[in-house]
């Protein structure tokens, strides 16, 4: 039986419609959003459509809708849910992230979401069970027509969202998604960002003034921020006042970062290039993104003034690529997870005090001075996971919050403050200068909707819109010295101008553009998406205060990412990278040795997490104080033996392999 237009309509208008309805349940049950405007129903209709008309081209109408189903439903309970937590829904540019999304299941729990996605599955079957119960041969007509509509309406949709960005609540999660497609278009300098990167100074490496250059340490520390901030919450023992009694011997003020509850990235993009993401959607990552090759940053400029730049984060070298952005901003080495020895975990993460032992350890070991940026992993949230004992800290609030994830967080901080502690004694004592950065790289997120945060005083009612986004996203701000540094107070500093202020005051030379920034500072000390900092008053985006410093730092971004580097002279990149890891990746196995029971391998370096191969077999062995302990057994074969050892990552690559060991046994 030939299908009518009718029949046609409604092959194509019941299912969805269906989808529709779907993703505005899901996000009313996840967000309390009932409704969204009336421009993002219908572009989001044009865009369902479209999508359904592309994969109908490819299938049948069942398999269609029972695919776009399962899409749509987890895109919105994903966007919701991230919308819901931290005020920003899903994007495009998280697509990247999916991989790392897996391996965090057991921390967020996807699980939670089967049952609803399994109940909306279930209901669409039986629902097209019913609608095409007199009808076997339903069709959609020419698959090439349904395709090349699908692909306009796509298109056209998509490229509407693009110009026209709304907020979530007017939007909804699939407009809001397909509105962040990231289009492959360079952004072209302006005839003023042009005048401006022509006018700025640009210069060479030249010698540090300083004879005796100190160690440089930016810590960059997980959530780290006082909760004894919210009127509302009072701690027993204050873990801060451990960390006030620092600030008292420091430098000290508020960071003010780009992000909240989330995106460490790009709170790292701008500390190490100096360029600003307030111009781009919140939670847009930059990081992993935009540096494709050699770019501008700290770790090259402390390069080729002799320092050795070295990146550490206690966690999976892979996420947010690191082990390969490393490479490009100018470090030589990036150590995280996978090379850590003698750890000790704390919840789900290792902990402070390991990661801060291991800072003090690669202060010993360099010869040269030291660029060292450090990322810690004990405080990643969720807090509500019990990775401490109850009851060691005593906190009270006085609002409908959850005290657990309040103790939690609190706890964390504690253990924080007491690693920070150990380190600075340590370095207190060192006959070596150095100089430490310690900052938080956004705030916790301590409940939906900010829930922890409003209903303990946070805000007042004469908070405006701005100064309601620097309580959400300034963290304390740290810098302390073992020599001659005095002690005072900063105020807020935006992330970009921290890198020119620590070369500054470490006495060493910086890129014209780092002047530049440095001079900025004093005059506009922090720039966001809402408003910017002239002098003591705050402006609104949009006024003319506010674009007069929004042009030089977008000029710079286009420039530095996308253009042809006209801000800075290539003296200062780091752009050979056949170094980069080789010493921690050259593992060597030099001998050897055998004693009645056990069989010693020296050489290294070596790695606990790392696997012994005897003849290719997996061969299991101890870790002792950088020599490898194998049982003799191992090797008592008439056989001749080869040896190998490997370092796999957490999703089974090989990221280092040792040569081979050759051992001739019998005659």
């Amino acid at each position: 039986m030939k299908p009518s237009h009718s029949s046609f309509s409604k092959a194509l208008i019941i299912p969805v419609l269906g989808l529709l309805a779907t993703s505005l349940v899901i996000t009313a049950l996840k967000t309390g959003i009932a409704a969204i405007s009336f421009t993002g129903t219908g572009v989001t209709l044009i865009l369902i459509l479209g999508i359904f008309l592309l994969v109908a081209s490819l299938s049948n109408i069942i398999i269609t809708v029972f695919i776009l189903y399962i899409f749509f439903s987890l895109l919105s309970i994903v966007s919701s849910t991230k919308f819901a937590k931290r005020g920003i829904p899903l994007i495009f540019n998280d697509l990247s992230l999916v991989d790392e999304l897996g391996k965090f299941n057991d921390v967020i729990r996807i699980q939670e979401y089967f049952w609803p996605v399994a109940v909306l599955i279930v209901a669409t079957l039986l629902a097209l069970a019913y609608a095409v119960r007199h009808r076997r041969h339903t069709a959609l007509g020419k698959r090439g027509r349904c395709f090349l509509l699908g692909v306009l309406l796509l298109l056209g949709g998509c490229a509407f969202a693009v110009s026209n960005p709304l907020d979530f609540e007017d939007a909804g999660p699939i407009y809001g998604f397909f509105a962040s497609v990231d289009l492959p278009v360079k952004p072209v300098l302006s005839p003023e960002e042009y005048q401006f990167l022509a006018t700025l100074e640009k210069n060479s490496p030249g010698t540090s003034p300083d004879s005796d250059p100190p160690n440089v340490i930016f810590i960059m520390s997980e959530s780290f921020w006082d909760p004894g901030l919210l009127p509302g919450v009072s701690l027993e023992p204050d873990p801060f006042d451990t960390f006030d009694a620092i600030k008292d011997q420091s430098l000290y003020g508020r960071l003010e970062v780009p992000v909240f509850a989330g995106g460490t990235s790009n709170t790292e993009f701008e500390v190490l290039t100096s360029l600003s993401t307030h111009g781009h959607p919140e939670g847009y990552m930059l990081f992993n993104r935009d540096i494709q090759g050699p770019t501008p940053s700290l770790a090259g400029i402390f390069a080729a003034q002799g320092y050795h730049s070295i990146g550490l984060h206690p966690f999976w070298g892979w996420y947010y690529n690191r082990d390969d952005i490393y490479r490009h901003l100018g470090f030589e080495a990036f150590i995280s997870e996978e090379y850590l020895n003698q750890t000790r975990t704390t919840g789900h993460y290792i902990s402070d005090q390991s990661a801060l032992t291991k800072i003090k350890a690669l202060i010993d070991e360099t010869s040269k001075p030291l660029f060292l940026y450090a990322i810690t992993m004990q405080n990643h949230g969720p807090y509500d996971d019990g990775r401490y004992t109850p009851g060691a800290i005593s906190l009270t609030v006085t609002a409908d919050a959850d005290q657990a994830i309040l103790e939690n967080f609190a706890q964390g901080m504690a253990d924080s403050i007491k690693a920070l502690e150990t380190l600075l004694k340590d370095l207190e004592a060192s006959d070596e200068k150095t100089l430490v950065v310690y900052f938080g790289d956004h705030l916790p997120l301590l409940g939906d909707n900010l829930s922890s945060l409003e209903g303990n005083g946070l805000f007042t009612q004469e908070d405006s819109t701005c100064e309601k986004e620097l309580k959400l996203k300034t963290t304390p701000l740290l810098i302390w010295s073992n020599y001659d540094l005095p002690p005072g107070k900063i105020g807020i500093l935006d992330a970009i101008y921290l890198g020119p202020k620590i070369l500054d005051m470490a006495g060493l030379d910086m890129p014209g553009y780092y002047r530049f920034l440095l001079e900025l500072s004093q005059e506009s000390p922090l720039i966001n998406p809402h408003c910017v900092q002239v002098r003591d008053t705050l402006h609104p985006r949009g006024s003319s205060a506010y674009e007069s410093i929004n042009l030089p730092l977008t000029a710079l971004y286009k420039d530095l990412i996308h253009g042809q580097r006209l801000a800075v002279d290539d003296s200062w990149l780091v752009t050979a990278s056949e170094a980069y890891n080789r010493q921690i990746n050259d593992i060597r196995i030099e001998e050897v040795v055998f004693t009645p029971d056990t069989a010693v391998i020296h050489g290294g370096p070596f790695y606990e997490k790392a696997r012994l191969y005897i003849n290719g077999r997996d061969t299991p062995f101890l870790w002792q104080d950088h020599v490898i302990a194998v049982d003799r057994k191992y090797f008592d074969l008439e056989e001749n033996l080869t040896l190998q050892m490997t370092l796999r990552n957490n999703r089974n690559e090989i990221i280092a392999v040792s040569n081979d060991y050759e051992i001739k046994q019998g005659p």
